[in-house]
């Protein structure tokens, strides 16, 4: 069975609850034993997209919720949690959580010599492209005979 059989077989919705809970590509990829390639292309197709989407957008609490969870450790006395780590980390997932619902971005435009420049639409665009991207490369790699994704 291939990874993309593997993961018809596991369905869209029980991905899209995984990244809605906020686990990470990597994490769904490891816990289910696929390439990441294969999770990609999975998430790509039409029809999963959407819902993949939809996913990310939901998840932005959850990864605000990882990085409260890591400040709470580390300001316990008796953990053995590095403070400084901490706040990295919950930095990390307030970025991760704009990443994915622009509702949580701090600034969404610039005015630069009297034009505002829209940065989430341009945000918006360049990870479009990036995932457009993905997606040839992924389907130029079946092409070649590279189909074990």
């Amino acid at each position: 069975m291939t990874h993309l059989q593997l993961l018809d077989n596991i369905g869209i919705d029980a991905i899209c609850h995984r990244i809605e809970a906020g686990e990470s590509q990597v994490e769904i990829q490891r816990g289910l034993g696929v390439s990441i390639a294969a999770l990609n292309a999975f998430l790509q197709r039409p029809g999963n997209i959407e819902c993949s989407a939809r996913a990310r957008s939901i998840s932005a609490e959850s990864w605000l919720d990882k990085g409260l969870q890591a400040i709470e450790s580390s300001m316990s006395k008796s953990g053995d949690v590095d403070p400084h780590a901490a706040r990295a980390f919950a930095q990390e997932c307030a970025r991760r959580a704009s990443i994915r619902n622009p509702q949580y971005r701090e600034r969404t435009s610039v005015d630069v010599t009297g034009t505002t420049i829209n940065i989430r639409a341009l945000l918006d665009l360049r990870e479009q492209r990036l995932q457009t991207l993905d997606a040839q490369v992924i389907v130029e790699q079946l092409a070649i005979g590279n189909g074990d994704l």
